[in-house]
């Protein structure tokens, strides 16, 4: 399941409904649409702590938000972190 973050709605309840619809065997991949404002990184945080939570694509254009991104690797090395236009 892909789960796509930066429209108005929040966040933290659309993962929410995300991590309900998943089966235990599900994985999740979360991505930013350019509006995503990476200032929330504890929201980020709460999804790298789920098993679930496979990996990221960052859509939002910020160059220090990808950086960050890409130190959750030392985490997680399993967390696959990738960058691109949507």
């Amino acid at each position: 399941m892909v789960l796509g973050l930066g429209h108005t709605a929040n966040n933290t309840l659309r993962f929410q409904a995300a991590m309900k619809a998943l089966n235990t065997a599900g994985k999740l991949f979360l991505y930013t649409l350019p509006t995503f404002r990476p200032a929330d990184k504890g929201f980020i945080l709460t999804c790298l702590e789920d098993s679930r939570v496979v990996g990221f694509k960052d859509s939002s254009g910020d160059a220090e938000f990808f950086s960050w991104l890409l130190s959750l690797k030392e985490r997680r090395p399993d967390f696959q972190v990738y960058h691109g236009d949507e």
